[in-house]
């Protein structure tokens, strides 16, 4: 045999199984992206949030679940297990179809409360969120909770 011919059929191979492992993440990807869609507005939509964690003082909604209505620029939220209820305002960004963040301003007391909730959808109704939020005059300032989300409406 060839030496040459069996090191180009070599390289040939690699470059063909690194070709098939490109296309198969790339399948993976798109659908995973077509699966599912976040709505481009919340205005008129109802969400359950469900919280993951243990109850602290930097995660104190921790295995609640929230319901949130949205109206164009506000949302009233409720803790189905307290029943205590929030209200705030929203602005809600759609950067790809299964990617969305809602950044929110909310009165507790006499502080307010700035946050982020980033949702990744896992079909058309659930999904994953990250909770990011700074606080003025409640500790800690920078906190954090993961949960799921599912839309009602």
């Amino acid at each position: 045999m060839n030496k040459h011919y069996g090191s180009h059929r070599g390289r040939h191979q690699k470059s063909s199984l690194r070709l098939f492992g490109v296309s198969l993440v790339l399948l993976c990807f798109s659908s995973v992206s077509m699966a599912c869609e976040l709505p481009e507005s919340l205005s008129g939509r109802q969400l359950l949030l469900r919280i993951y964690g243990l109850v602290s003082a930097t995660n104190p909604f921790a295995e609640s679940v929230l319901e949130v209505t949205f109206s164009e620029t506000t949302y009233v939220l409720k803790d189905l297990k307290t029943g205590q209820g929030y209200e705030g305002q929203y602005r809600y960004r759609r950067f790809e179809k299964d990617l969305a963040q809602l950044t929110g301003l909310e009165k507790v007391g006499k502080s307010k409360m700035q946050y982020t909730e980033t949702y990744v959808c896992e079909t058309n109704k659930t999904g994953y969120y990250i909770f990011s939020v700074k606080q003025e005059g409640i500790g800690p300032k920078v906190r954090q909770n993961t949960g799921r989300y599912i839309f009602q409406q």
